[in-house]
């Protein structure tokens, strides 16, 4: 059993913040986990929703589910949703509210208030006061009295020991998507006029108690700022009720703006020692592509790198030129650019980075080894749908292995959790996490019986590389560099 788990992206405010809507407003949080607008609540299992319709309303990093993960260190994500989701191009709204709620799980209230947003930075602060409104109010769960704190820095996160031990959960924020901060919600049609307003805001955030810890610069839609990787598959319709308007088409593959340049300086600008990362999860490969030049021309020393964060993601199984670094990975893997390539997860593993492995059956296997895996196993069989999670570890391993570089010290977990994902085999919510962690020690045993590996210094104990991979490798990161 694992002693602790940490997670670097969930999204643990997105549905109870969504529900918390009453007449286009936000009622705020409560202690109360009873409450669906209550960071605490935790709804009742729907699989076969999820099977059939590819939705997960359930809550999946609530507090409560947190809490019974034994997930005492989280990286929770504010999302202010993409007006994009419920508004066409034209303004026409995309799909029904019911079917929109059924899918998404954030309530009528607000989507019809995201219907009429205009300003996204004014979303981002209300999610944030929303998330930090009960920190470190009690509540009781499982017959235990559980906080949370929300972290402004590693000075207020403890050694690993007393976190183990006591009953707080250490929360450290993170956004997703720098349309956050301002950008034209409507960029087709009402590109940004002021850029100076969202670098104002950029400062704004980073005067935050509790500042963000990395952000991503694209999310599924154009921004302005840099082109997305494709990350959507709509279907034509659910139930019958026909869905339209939702597509990435506009920028999509783009590479970044001069706009989105000013941007990343102001994230990375580390005056009073408020640099903001920028996780490079959604930018399509040309952004991620320029970013790195970007960083080797204008950041990066013999003595100082900016690391590399992708934050919830996976392995693409080969290089970006398309052929292998590992035989036969490109048939176990996604391949798609939404995914990392094998000479990315080089740099980020030289940049000192972190690769949080995202749990999520459409990033994780090709479509062929996760239809041999639903015909074969039962969602409950945790020692078989773990093997998924072994081959990122053991693929990104023999890559850095291969390039004589640390096999074990890059990747972690980013669940992804509510944020709209298909999770795989058993491991629903944070509260299943803890089921993976005996199947990985399996696999890592009979990886090492194997000795594959090259460099001697990359041979280490099965215990030591799950234990990094469960918390210890974020826990690190965290500790380094925010």
């Amino acid at each position: 059993m694992a002693k602790l788990i940490f997670d670097i992206h969930c999204h643990p405010s997105f549905k109870a913040f969504g529900q918390s809507f009453k007449n286009g407003a936000s009622e705020g949080n409560t202690t109360n986990a009873k409450k669906k607008n209550s960071v605490w609540y935790k709804s009742k299992l729907n699989r076969r929703r999820e099977l059939f319709f590819g939705a997960t309303p359930y809550t999946q990093s609530d507090f409560t589910s947190v809490s019974q993960g034994i997930t005492k260190l989280i990286v929770a994500s504010l999302y202010p949703f993409e007006k994009r989701f419920v508004i066409d191009k034209n303004g026409v709204n995309t799909t029904d509210l019911g079917m929109q709620n059924f899918v998404i799980g954030i309530g009528k209230e607000r989507i019809r208030y995201l219907r009429n947003l205009n300003d996204y930075f004014f979303d981002l602060n209300q999610e944030y006061n929303y998330l930090c409104a009960i920190e470190k109010q009690p509540v009781t769960i499982d017959g235990k009295e559980y906080i949370y704190k929300v972290v402004g820095s590693a000075a207020d996160i403890p050694d690993e020991d007393t976190i183990e031990k006591g009953n707080i959960i250490y929360v450290v924020i993170t956004i997703e998507g720098a349309h956050s901060f301002g950008v034209s919600p409507n960029p087709e049609s009402k590109p940004t006029t002021d850029t100076s307003i969202v670098l104002a805001n950029i400062a704004a955030v980073k005067k935050w108690k509790q500042r963000p810890f990395f952000v991503t610069l694209s999310h599924h839609f154009y921004n302005e700022l840099a082109g997305h990787a494709r990350s959507l598959k709509i279907p034509k319709e659910i139930l019958g009720i026909k869905l339209s308007g939702i597509d990435q088409e506009f920028g999509i593959n783009t590479g970044i703006t001069a706009f989105g340049f000013e941007v990343i300086d102001a994230m990375l600008d580390n005056k009073n020692n408020k640099r903001i990362l920028v996780d490079i999860k959604h930018m399509s490969r040309l952004s991620r592509t320029m970013y790195f030049n970007y960083l080797d021309e204008h950041y990066n020393t013999d003595d100082s790198k900016i690391p590399i964060v992708v934050s919830h993601g996976g392995v693409a199984g080969i290089k970006s030129d398309g052929s292998e670094t590992i035989a036969g990975a490109k048939k176990r893997f996604f391949n798609d650019d939404i995914n990392i390539y094998d000479d990315e997860l080089i740099y980020v593993c030289k940049s000192g980075g972190i690769l949080g492995i995202q749990l999520d059956e459409r990033r994780i296997a090709s479509a062929d080894v996760l239809h041999g895996f639903a015909i074969k196993y039962l969602d409950n069989d945790a020692d078989e749908w773990s093997r998924l999670v072994w081959a990122q570890i053991q693929h990104a391993a023999e890559v850095f292995d291969n390039a004589g570089l640390p096999a074990w010290r890059t990747l972690c977990i980013g669940s992804d959790f509510d944020g709209i994902i298909n999770p795989i085999g058993p491991f629903a919510t944070c509260a299943e996490m803890p089921l993976l962690y005996d199947p990985l020690i399996k696999c890592a045993t009979q990886f090492m019986k194997g000795n594959t590996l090259k460099k001697n210094f990359n041979k280490v104990d099965p215990t030591a590389i799950v234990d990094a991979f469960m918390y210890g490798n974020a826990f690190n990161f965290l500790k380094m560099h925010f």
